[in-house]
């Protein structure tokens, strides 16, 4: 029997649609979603953000043999940026209702120092290593000549990256308490759901950490296609980031990849230009939320 055998044999839908990892189910008595094998206590999590008053989620049906039933929303078609900007602000409120202090020791802020330092020196050492070899080439292909000519950019995210991690640890390495909160830790368009209200979907992956990581994941994910002043500027106003917050967030939003070079010289030309727009693009959200640096 398949996964989603047991609850057809008992909600006996007319017509049944995959829908990723989900099913969606249309019966006598309505649409509903089910989702199969759920990584998580569904019941439980909405227990909680229904007790901070958070209500931004689907109504739970039922759960069984591993299956998760839920109503189903219809999602209303508007425009991208109107929709994040509805995304945005219910992030916010889940940050802000689901916020506390957690005690903790010096060792996770020595441990999140570290594992920055270690990302950061390895980008560094990778970058100064492509720098190295294209220099020296008698014919430089145009994927390395586009390397060489924009590696004051990539070099001096690196630089910031670096001063401000010691600027936040110097800013945490004293405090006992930590500011953590629900993260959804799967934000995109695709997990949400606009009508009368608002839905967030897909909690599978949700942590309890700083509030800084629903944004990065956001950022990372929609970057290209969405302007990320004005989000920010309506998540700041619901839910404003402390400074060591603020910090660590730009220290995760200048986090970009090593560049690896294939065979396709239009494709490593097309990665190094996505990764030129990608630090443009979040220079200027970076001076928005840390504007210290630019003073």
């Amino acid at each position: 029997m398949n996964d989603i055998d047991s609850v057809c044999n008992i909600y006996k839908p007319l017509k049944v649609d995959k829908i990723n990892s989900c099913y969606l189910l249309d019966t006598i008595e309505g649409k509903i979603i089910v989702k199969v094998n759920s990584k998580i206590d569904y019941s439980s999590l909405f227990k909680y953000l229904n007790s901070r008053s958070f209500k931004s989620f689907p109504k739970l049906i039922d759960i069984r043999d591993n299956n998760t039933i839920f109503e189903y929303q219809e999602d209303i078609v508007i425009d991208d940026n109107q929709k994040a900007l509805d995304l945005i602000k219910t992030m916010a409120l889940l940050h802000s209702k689901t916020c506390y202090f957690k005690d903790v020791s010096s060792d996770i802020f020595i441990d999140i120092y570290n594992s920055l330092k270690n990302n950061v020196f390895y980008l560094e050492d990778s970058f100064n290593s492509y720098f190295d070899s294209f220099i020296i080439e008698e014919a430089i292909i145009p994927s390395h000549n586009l390397f060489l000519n924009n590696f004051s950019s990539f070099y001096g995210a690196i630089k910031c990256q670096k001063d401000l991690i010691e600027k936040w640890y110097l800013n945490v390495k004293d405090l006992n308490k930590m500011r953590v909160c629900v993260n959804h830790n799967n934000l995109s368009l695709d997990h949400f759901i606009k009508n009368e209200s608002e839905y967030l979907i897909s909690w599978d992956k949700y942590v309890i950490d700083t509030p800084v990581l629903d944004f990065v994941y956001f950022y990372k994910k929609e970057w290209g296609s969405l302007e990320f002043t004005q989000l920010f500027e309506s998540y700041d106003n619901i839910f404003h980031l402390l400074d060591n917050e603020r910090m660590l967030l730009c220290i995760l939003l200048l986090d970009i990849d090593s560049i690896d070079f294939y065979e396709s010289e239009f494709n490593n030309c097309l990665n190094i230009r996505k990764l030129i727009n990608y630090l443009d693009k979040t220079y200027e959200l970076y001076k928005l939320i840390w504007p210290e640096n630019f003073e």
